[in-house]
């Protein structure tokens, strides 16, 4: 799984470097990046969402969180749109993990969920400012989704860790 996001996050780099050659025009450079974006992407997403299980979905939400940097680093609204689409409609965890998560959690799962809300809202409002493009908002509206996640993270992610078997 580990090798399958570095060969992403790899190729996503070669596009990014290979999209630089001045004597192509911006739309041409956009095309490509999506056309390959879009390719690699939708082969991780594939064996990154065939499980509803926690950590592969997210793994998944890893990569959309990557694919939205990279899309602001380049000013390509459609690929940080469709990235937080799908963080935005990322898989439920299965009923048998919620379970133990909400055994492990107890009260502490109202502020899981809460989280995972935020997570949910701050991406549909990254994908409606990238339609419009407005970059100001998409950065604004990132760093809220971007410090939900590392809350989260710090919050749970150690009480969690290989209970999820």
């Amino acid at each position: 799984m580990k090798s399958l996001i570095t060969a992403f996050v790899f190729i996503g780099i070669l596009v990014s470097c290979n999209s630089t050659d001045k004597s192509k025009n911006t739309t041409q450079k956009s095309s490509e990046i999506e056309t390959s974006i879009d390719s690699t992407s939708n082969k991780v997403t594939k064996q990154l969402t065939e499980s509803d299980e926690l950590l592969p979905i997210m793994y998944r939400l890893m990569a959309d969180m990557n694919q939205i940097n990279e899309g602001i680093f380049i000013e390509n609204y459609p690929m940080i749109d469709s990235a937080a689409y799908r963080i935005a409609t990322h898989l439920k965890i299965n009923p048998a993990q919620m379970q133990t998560i909400k055994k492990n959690l107890g009260e502490d799962i109202q502020e899981f969920v809460r989280i995972d809300m935020v997570v949910h809202d701050r991406a549909v409002s990254i994908s409606e400012a990238a339609q419009q493009k407005k970059m100001s908002e998409i950065l604004s509206q990132y760093d809220i989704l971007q410090q939900s996640c590392v809350n989260c993270h710090n919050q749970f992610r150690s009480r969690l860790r290989g209970k999820l078997q």
